[in-house]
């Protein structure tokens, strides 16, 4: 300090200053540097951290970078005080406040350091980790914080002068009135504890409970509440603490699925039971998607209005009923006496015809169909093993259908604007391109469109998965059914997109954590001409969310042909009136663009979770 005196005593002398004023002023001068140096300093750490291989460094420079820089400033005003003497009960007040200072920064640095690890063990360039262990990620940087923070709170408390003994005493006293006040809340922590250290479910998974009235994909574990989201698309909150009273299942683990499935036969093909039995045996047997390891029984259970038989057999894939018969041009078949049953991945036939043919074993894979509107003009990725131009009674299809592999995975691809997309939507042949693809042995279909945002949520760049239509158009084959069939084909639209597979497309979104609206209505109007603003108030008014120009007829063909249907949708402008600038084919491409890369992600990852090779 005395070299110091004598260095600032000549300069306050020259400028006829006091000496605290010209040392307060070089103080804060060289503060300014070294905040200048420490500035240059750490920019250098950064670019060294990035050069390296590992990211750990980086982290915990970013998160000593803006606490450093306030910990220097308590410093200056530290020694500010010491130059600057002010009344000594505010003096020491002040160094008091210095001591807490301290305290807050070193804990403000851990609490970056904290959430730097959170989000670097979350990331995605880390790959896809698995859920369990991203919640425990979650539940570990949350009990740290919270930990870190009491902590620096009882610190602080002490610097204060307050006595911790004392403080833990009376809390220990206060802490049995609140757990007889608060017992819910306390149960709900503890049973959210308990879910993240047995891990039961995490996030992402498919839970049910036998017990409750709960089902669905789990969303959320928080301290108090679980989320989750029903097959319905309602949000489902539960405390925590009912998860320690009740029992859970957790398909998303399982390893098999069993089908339960009874064939009827009628009395007078009562000598073909035999052969059924050992054909349905002996496919089961022989089928690489059966777990042979299972229990598997096929044969007769008892006489009824039909002769019945039954088997059960252990699988792994979940199959769901549907499926409509085919003669040998791939044309539906009525009145055959044909029975299909579909599973998930495959279908399951058996012929009964009178005459009795018997048992075929028919069994094949599920078979997935992509429909592509503007902007997916090809399927990026597709290793295309051939092409088919099939006739049907209605002309020709689009564009002649593509059939390759994905990845493992077999997959057909219909352009339905033709190529190079010059057919406009009123004048698309809907019926020719949906028999098409039904005569190839498709069962699935997902189609893709090009649509505008009505509602506030639906902005541009939007992915939606639909739920319900409303159809504007008019002119256009809406059926198959021509009248000369001698019976109306009547159908059930309630839902006129395929719950199971628009279901599978959600669950693939949030799981892939794809952003996307999880239901909404698509209108669908005639084109080719974009709508007014006036026809866009209407829409808005009957309740639509996006509108596009080929959602229909392609969803009731499907569903007349009993194929599963389901869209996505890209949203890549505001509906007319509804922008702040006029609707910009340019920006629409450009839009177009981003989201065909993100819908490309969406059915690769569709593909891998639900379909076979």
């Amino acid at each position: 300090m005395k070299t110091i005196s004598q260095v600032i005593t000549p300069i306050s002398e020259y400028l006829k200053l006091d000496t605290q004023v010209v040392a307060l002023a070089l103080l804060l001068l060289c503060g300014a540097a070294a905040h200048l140096l420490l500035g240059v300093v750490v920019r250098r750490l950064h670019r060294a951290a990035t050069a390296s291989a590992q990211r750990w460094d980086d982290i915990l420079i970013t998160a000593l970078e803006t606490p450093i820089r306030v910990v220097l400033w308590v410093l200056v005003a530290y020694l500010a005080l010491e130059v600057y003497p002010l009344a000594a009960g505010l003096q020491g007040s002040l160094v008091q406040a210095y001591d807490t200072a301290l305290v807050f920064l070193l804990a403000w640095f851990l609490h970056r350091l904290i959430a730097g690890v959170e989000r670097e063990m979350l990331a995605a360039e880390r790959g896809r980790t698995a859920s369990a262990d991203r919640a425990t990620v979650r539940a570990t940087a949350k009990l740290a914080r919270i930990t870190l923070w009491m902590v620096a709170g009882l610190l602080v408390l002490q610097s204060i002068g307050v006595t911790i003994s004392g403080l833990l005493a009376f809390g220990g006293i206060g802490g049995i009135a609140v757990g007889f006040a608060a017992k819910d809340l306390l149960a709900n922590f503890f049973g959210g504890l308990s879910i993240y250290l047995d891990r039961p479910f995490t996030s992402g998974d498919w839970i049910r409970s036998p017990d409750k009235q709960i089902e669905g994909t789990v969303e959320d574990i928080g301290w108090r509440l679980t989320r989750i989201r029903t097959f319905d698309q309602r949000p489902l909150y539960v405390p925590n603490a009912v998860f320690s009273q009740i029992s859970m299942e957790n398909p998303s683990r399982m390893f098999n699925r069993r089908i339960y499935e009874t064939i009827g036969i009628r009395y007078q093909d009562a000598d073909k039971m035999e052969a059924i039995v050992d054909q349905v045996r002996t496919m089961l047997e022989n089928h690489e998607d059966i777990d042979r390891s299972r229990t598997l029984i096929v044969n007769f259970v008892s006489f009824g209005p039909l002769l019945d038989g039954f088997f059960r057999l252990h699988v792994y894939q979940n199959y769901r009923l549907g499926g409509l018969p085919q003669d040998q041009a791939g044309c539906p078949v009525e009145n055959t006496g044909y029975h299909s049953r579909q599973w998930g991945g495959c279908r399951f036939s058996n012929h009964n015809r009178a005459g009795g043919a018997g048992f075929t074993g028919a069994w094949r894979m599920k078979q997935l169909a992509i429909i592509g509107g503007t902007g997916v003009d090809e399927l990026e990725g597709l290793e295309i093993v051939q092409t088919h131009s099939p006739q049907t009674p209605f002309g020709e299809p689009s564009r002649a259908i593509q059939e390759g592999r994905l990845g493992d995975t077999r997959v057909f691809f219909l352009q339905r604007h033709g190529s190079p997309g010059a057919i406009p939507p009123h004048l698309i042949n809907y019926r020719a391109n949906m028999w098409a693809l039904h005569a190839l042995g498709v069962d699935d279909i997902v189609a893709i469109n090009a649509v505008g945002g009505i509602t506030e949520s639906m902005r541009p760049g939007r992915l939606v998965i639909p739920d319900q239509v409303i159809d504007y158009t008019w002119g256009r084959e809406h059926s198959f059914d021509d009248g000369t069939s001698g019976e109306l084909m009547h159908i059930d639209f309630t839902e006129p997109y395929d719950r199971e597979l628009r279901l599978a497309l959600v669950a693939v979104a949030d799981t892939s954590r794809i952003s996307h609206e999880a239901s909404g209505v698509h209108g669908v109007t005639q084109g080719p001409r974009l709508e007014t603003a006036a026809e866009i108030r209407r829409m808005a008014r009957d309740g639509c969310d996006v509108v596009g120009m080929t959602g229909m007829p392609e969803a009731s063909l499907a569903r007349e042909l009993g194929l599963a249907y389901a869209c996505v949708c890209m949203v890549v402008n505001p509906a007319a009136g509804l922008g702040d600038l006029p609707i910009s084919l340019h920006m629409m491409r450009e839009i177009l663009q981003r989201e065909a890369i993100v819908v490309r992600q969406l059915l690769r990852q569709l593909l891998s979770s639900r379909y076979c090779a």
